[in-house]
């Protein structure tokens, strides 16, 4: 489908069980557009729209947002193996322009995609549900590289599982902006904010940050993931660990961190409580919040880095066998079934 000129496809007014699949749709404003409205925050003109599965597509070079649910809600959705690439790059890069975008809805799956070079956000889901704690949102075993902006963003709740992130222009991973139970687990999130031309320095995982919200309380679980290389020739600011002051820490362990000696961990940047490596491995950071079990600090040893990125872990890596076992996923971001003894990250050895 091309040389249309606004959207590809609308769903609205109340469509509900909706099979789209083996689509190539490329250009205009957005390509796949579900809900509208007098503006992201109205409700939608005639109805949500819901039980829709969009799969084995190829979607492309659209102006603005390319799979946008605005201003929703979107319910019960599934995206699966579906690639997003090139939306809004005609001129500058803004926030209007991410790959995958849903305002608001619950129930959302997004996996085994690629979604890369946007102009915007990779995955970007519930920035409209601001009442928090949405239920059954879940990004995992996708492959989120070199978006402008962030890489995922799940603002009100969800679980961020085997994902491969690299190469954002901002923070790879936000969540948490409202009140909400955030869950990061086995994902690989490395080199990001490396490519000077769009990249801005930031934190590389921000959860709670006060933005909406004076003190978004977040009850977060991190388990086994890699968070290295992020960041490292940009000059100046913020590269580590962002945990806001109403974060909550369920469990914290088994993660690998390898982004900014000196301040890998920072709560809240109000009270500037930071801990480096050192402190993660003499104990200081786990004394501090009563987690860390398991936590690692030393080079993942990838296949490769910037710019031929290659995640995979090499055969020496120390992340092989390092994971915690009861929360890891089956299987990895390849669906290659992990054994008793789970590796950090999105890869199993």
């Amino acid at each position: 489908m091309i040389n249309f000129r606004i959207w590809g496809i609308f769903l609205t007014g109340d469509n509900h069980h909706i099979i789209l699949d083996h689509l190539d749709i490329e250009g205009g404003e957005t390509s796949i557009r579900f809900t509208y409205g007098e503006s992201s925050e109205s409700a939608p003109l005639e109805g949500p729209v819901k039980n829709v599965l969009l799969e084995d597509s190829l979607i492309h070079g659209s102006q603005y947002s390319a799979v946008d649910c605005t201003p929703g809600p979107c319910n019960y959705f599934t995206i699966r193996r579906v690639e997003v690439l090139n939306t809004g790059l005609d001129g500058e890069a803004f926030f209007g322009s991410d790959g995958i975008e849903f305002a608001r809805g619950h129930h959302i799956i997004v996996e085994d995609c690629i979604v890369h070079d946007n102009g915007g956000d990779g995955i970007d889901l519930g920035s409209r549900d601001r009442e928090g704690h949405v239920e059954g949102v879940v990004v995992r075993r996708n492959r989120v590289f070199r978006n402008h902006l962030n890489g995922v963003k799940i603002w009100a709740g969800g679980r961020i599982e085997n994902n491969f992130i690299w190469g954002q222009g901002n923070s790879a991973i936000w969540a948490g902006t409202f009140h909400s139970g955030i869950e990061i687990i086995n994902n690989t999130v490395a080199y990001n904010m490396w490519d000077e031309r769009y990249s801005t320095r930031n934190w590389v995982v921000v959860v709670g940050f006060p933005e909406a919200l004076a003190k978004p309380e977040v009850n977060l679980t991190m388990v086994n993931n890699i968070f290295a290389f992020n960041a490292t020739p940009l000059e100046g600011g913020p590269t580590s660990m962002f945990l806001g002051a109403g974060v909550h820490l369920v469990k914290e362990g088994n993660n690998l961190y390898y982004s900014r000696e000196e301040e890998e961990i920072i709560i809240d940047i109000g009270d500037g409580v930071s801990f480096s490596r050192q402190d993660i491995v003499s104990g200081s950071w786990s004394s501090y919040s009563g987690q860390g079990n398991g936590n690692l600090i030393i080079d993942p040893l990838f296949i490769s880095g910037w710019p031929e990125v290659d995640l995979r872990l090499q055969g020496s890596s120390p992340a092989i066998d390092a994971g915690f076992a009861p929360l890891a996923p089956e299987v990895d971001g390849g669906l290659k079934p992990r054994d008793e003894f789970p590796d950090i990250g999105a890869h199993e050895y």
